[in-house]
Formats: structure tokens, C-alpha cells, sequence
């Protein structure tokens, strides 16, 4: 599936789907838009090219070392199947889903920057973090089913500050058709 000649090598080598999370270079904080970010970035990679029925879930480890001392804080699983079904589903309605998803991808990012410090660029083209984040929740809620496509849609365009990309017709477009299916 990834070029591999071993299974190990497929799951962790250079390109191995356990190896995305490495690739994606953020923390995963706050995790819905990291998990969204890791289902984004998978695709693109590897996902668009194959024909899975599905790729196991990521486990993420937040391990604290103190002295000679290892504790567990967090385990956290991260099953990245809904985000590649909206990918799919997207890549099916519209002509160009790489743009689409590369600027969902920088919305994720700016997301996680925006948890930790002030970005200037990131909040002029998104909005600040609490906007940002009910973003990425609702979205993900959608993904799952809990919310309905318009809802979504309507936030997204009413929420993010003017000349947004989130505002772009054929992003909600897009978006509404990929979650209506």
C-alpha cells in the first residue's frame, strides 16, 4: 500500500501510516482539530491513491518523564475513518478537492497555533481561537452525524471575519454536498 516490502515497514517505515502523526508537525491540541488535521493529511497522502476499507485507529501517548520516572497522562485514539469518507466524498462532488482540503488543512493548522499563542495572520483569515475551534467541532460533529450540513454551512459563513476562504461558494458547496450524501 505505501510502496513497502514489509508490514512493519507499511505501519511505521519513512512513509507508514503510524508515521503521519510525526509528518503532520503540531501538538494535538485541541484534539477534534488535530484528529481532523491527521484524517486531512492521510488523505492527501495515501488514502486518494487506494482503495481501503479502512486504516486502524492512531493512538497518541502524552507521557510526562521526570528524574528516572514515566507517567502516563493521556491515551487518546484517533480513528481518522469519518474524516476519510468526507475526503472521498468531497474529491466525488467537486472538480479540485486538493485546493478545498489544503485550506481546510491551513484552517486545522491555524486551529492549533491559535490554542497556544496569538497568530496575527492566522485570526485575519479565520477569526480567533474560539471561533476557530466551534468551527472544527461543528464540523466534526457533522462528519459523525450529529449536526446537519446546513447548520454548518450557515456558522462557517456567518462566524468567519470577511474575505475568509471559509467563506468561498464553492468550499460550502462542497462541504454541504460531501456531508449531504
Amino acid at each position: 500500500m505505501t510502496g513497502a516490502k514489509r508490514i512493519t515497514e507499511a505501519l511505521y517505515g519513512e512513509r507508514g501510516f503510524y508515521n503521519q502523526v510525526s509528518l503532520v508537525r503540531i501538538r494535538p491540541t485541541p484534539i477534534v482539530a488535530f484528529l481532523l488535521l491527521l484524517g486531512i493529511h492521510t488523505y492527501l497522502q495515501y488514502y486518494k491513491e487506494l482503495s481501503l476499507e479502512s486504516i486502524p485507529p492512531y493512538v497518541l501517548l502524552r507521557v510526562l518523564y521526570t528524574g528516572q520516572t514515566f507517567t502516563m497522562l493521556e491515551k487518546v485514539e484517533l480513528n481518522v475513518q469519518p474524516v476519510l469518507e468526507f475526503a472521498r466524498k468531497l474529491a466525488k462532488t467537486v472538480d479540485n478537492p486538493e485546493v478545498l482540503l489544503d485550506v481546510l488543512r491551513e484552517f486545522l493548522s491555524c486551529t492549533i497555533k491559535l490554542a497556544g499563542r496569538r497568530h496575527n495572520y492566522c485570526i485575519s483569515r479565520y477569526g480567533d481561537y474560539t471561533t476557530c475551534y466551534k468551527i472544527a467541532q461543528c464540523l466534526y460533529q457533522t462528519m459523525l452525524g450529529s449536526r446537519k450540513p446546513e447548520e454548518l454551512v450557515y456558522f462557517m459563513a456567518r462566524i468567519t471575519p470577511e474575505g475568509s476562504p471559509l467563506r468561498k461558494y464553492n468550499l460550502l458547496k462542497g462541504i454541504y454536498c460531501a456531508l449531504s450524501e
